[in-house]
């Protein structure tokens, strides 16, 4: 999975590079082998499979086999492929292939002519294999190579199988996808829709996000506005994060992961798992799956994972900050625990933050949740709702235990939410979790740990708390603090 460069201009292809048969020898076999890596350009001696097969044996039928390999490029990239010049070799059940070519192309072609023979795509993979190409007259100088179920058809005098059957093996999970590649290409002259299918994809979908770039071995991609505006991006597959975790990537970065590094398009998991997210925070990252959303709309996402951070204001598992968006049918499995000694620590299932208007709406949190930071507030779907405008929450579930152990008597811990300071709507919402401030300290509630507002109206309907209550001051099953003076409708909850 990785660029193939000849170091002095030589010989190289994505299996095997050069293969010599000499007298001592019987034979060379080549069998089960994938690659999905490109090859150098300016190697003047390239081949998808195999580069060169050399004989010099006495019986030219006992060379061998090259047998059930594949070669996954990715679409667009020119190639001048060569190879073997050894009689007597067979090729059975092979094929190079783009996954964007048209349905009668399906193994693929490549953008523009390759010079083996004037081929593209897996014609020039078969010419090459079948000859060594005299370039000055595009002439084979040898033709003796059996050819069995590879993807071609009549051309060139030869005879050739029918496609192996079953789809081509898929790119490992560290691989960007070539769609992925090309939808990001297309954003600069006009595309609108981005498909994710590998953990690699969305590492890089998070930096472009972050820097507007991404440059590794797979490929070097770079977006005009980072912010993905009007753009939706859309997960086709699970996502498993264990393979991007590494030496040098041992923790995940969030997709906006500071306030001026906002994502505001819109991401729909269509119902697809994300797993394995394990961030462990000692820097202030924006701590979650997304860190900063803005104007952006994250839905259908069931992540899964654990975030631990001890230096950050705001921790949480799907969202860190929200401002005037909106959240919808998302599903947080991932254990929060915050740690931070920052003066202010928020913690939240599903969001940290929810601010300017947003919206929350169908979104279920099984992880735990636990703040231990000095001034602590933590809350089974958000941290803290602040907003002048009303933040809406319908139709939320809490299933996780929510549990702060501050001294500070400010604290809060909620069900629902832990403390909210603007207008704010809570509709239809039920809490399942056990609901806890230690140290003799803080404030629970089964829906909302503490109102910390007058200015604002506060509205919470049809709510139902079904876990218990552990608070200082007593056992609240709505509401664990309301401030003085505050406006604060409740309705048809239990």
């Amino acid at each position: 999975n990785d660029n193939i460069v000849s170091v002095y201009n030589g010989y190289s292809a994505g299996i095997v590079g050069y293969a010599a048969i000499n007298q001592s020898q019987t034979s060379v076999d080549i069998q089960n082998c994938v690659s999905y890596e490109n090859i150098n350009e300016n190697d003047s001696q390239k081949s998808g499979i195999i580069n060169v097969v050399n004989s010099t044996a006495s019986d030219p039928d006992t060379i061998g086999t090259i047998s059930n390999c594949y070669w996954y490029i990715p679409s667009g990239i020119t190639l001048e492929m060569k190879g073997p010049d050894g009689s007597g070799t067979t090729v059975e059940n092979c094929s190079s292939f783009t996954p964007n070519s048209p349905a009668d192309e399906w193994y693929g072609t490549l953008a523009s002519p390759v010079t083996a023979g004037g081929k593209t795509g897996i014609k020039a993979l078969v010419y090459a294999l079948n000859s060594w190409v005299d370039y000055a007259n595009e002439t084979p100088l040898v033709s003796d190579v059996t050819f069995k179920n590879v993807c071609f058809d009549e051309t060139n005098g030869l005879e050739f199988g029918t496609p192996p059957e079953g789809e081509p093996p898929a790119a490992p999970t560290g691989s960007l996808s070539s769609e992925f590649i090309d939808n990001i290409k297309s954003l600069n002259t006009g595309g609108t829709t981005v498909y994710v299918k590998t953990a690699e994809d969305l590492k890089a979908f998070a930096a472009l996000v972050n820097s507007g770039s991404y440059g590794e071995a797979s490929a070097t991609l770079e977006v005009t506005d980072k912010t993905f505006t009007d753009i939706t991006v859309e997960q086709t597959a699970d996502i498993d994060l264990t393979d991007l975790y590494d030496d040098s990537f041992t923790s995940w970065i969030p997709i906006g992961n500071s306030p001026t590094e906002r994502f505001q398009g819109t991401y729909n998991g269509n119902g697809n798992q994300i797993s394995n997210l394990n961030i462990n925070a000692t820097t202030d990252i924006a701590p979650a799956l997304f860190g900063n959303v803005q104007n952006g709309t994250i839905q259908n996402v069931i992540v899964s994972g654990s975030v631990v951070c001890s230096s950050g204001d705001y921790v949480a598992g799907l969202v860190n900050c929200l401002v005037s968006g909106t959240l919808e049918n998302c599903v947080s499995n991932v254990n929060v625990k915050n740690t931070s000694a920052y003066t202010t620590s928020i913690t939240g299932g599903i969001v940290a933050s929810v601010k300017g208007g947003s919206k929350v709406l169908n979104c279920t949190n099984n992880g735990s949740i636990e703040n231990t930071g000095n001034s602590n507030f933590a809350g089974g779907i958000a941290g803290v709702s602040d907003s002048t405008s009303t933040n809406l929450f319908i139709n939320c579930k809490n299933n996780g235990s929510v549990i702060t152990s501050s001294t500070d008597i400010s604290s809060s811990a909620g069900g629902i939410i832990s403390t909210n300071k603007g207008q704010l709507n809570i509709f239809n919402c039920i809490n399942y979790g056990k609901i806890e401030t230690k140290n003799n300290a803080g404030y629970g509630g089964g829906i909302l740990g503490a109102n910390r507002t007058e200015s604002y109206r506060v509205n919470i309907y049809n709510c139902v708390n079904n876990a218990s209550v552990n608070n200082f001051s007593g056992n609240y099953g709505i509401i664990g603090y309301i401030q003085a003076n505050s406006t604060i409708y409740v309705k048809y909850c239990y």
